[in-house]
């Protein structure tokens, strides 16, 4: 905020609906990959954008996992890899990978790039049976 009344001070958030809503976007999320694959597996350069788009998603409901699980959450994107990495034993050079392919600095071949769809798709259907389990 830069001026004025905080109008979000008060509002609260109850545990279950914020489960609820991260379940929500996990399974999407995962459902999403999976369909994705069987569209474009044969053609990585769309699997690499829909990588890069999905990984930012899947922070920010990693985001509020974290706040489930641990009570607090990071804010930046590596920070929040890092700190579900340790908390939620996930892996850790897969979503670093990630972060570097969104930013340009990773570039995977045809058969790098299938590989960590598979990290990914693995690290999600972890996220959801972690949050299935809250």
């Amino acid at each position: 905020m830069l001026w004025g009344k905080d109008v979000l001070s008060g509002l609260t958030v109850a545990r279950d609906h914020l489960r609820l809503r991260c379940e929500q976007e996990i399974e999407n999320l995962l459902l999403r990959l999976r369909q994705f694959y069987l569209l474009r597996e044969v053609h990585s350069e769309r699997i690499e954008g829909t990588l890069a788009s999905a990984i930012s998603s899947f922070l920010t409901g990693l985001a509020g996992v974290l706040i489930l699980t641990t009570g607090r959450a990071p804010i930046q994107k590596a920070a929040i890899a890092e700190a579900a990495s340790r908390e939620l034993s996930l892996d850790e050079k897969g979503l670093q990978d990630l972060l570097a392919l969104k930013a340009g600095k990773f570039k995977p071949n045809a058969d790098g790039l299938k590989r960590l769809y598979g990290v990914f798709l693995e690290t999600v259907e972890r996220v959801a049976g972690i949050v299935d389990r809250l």
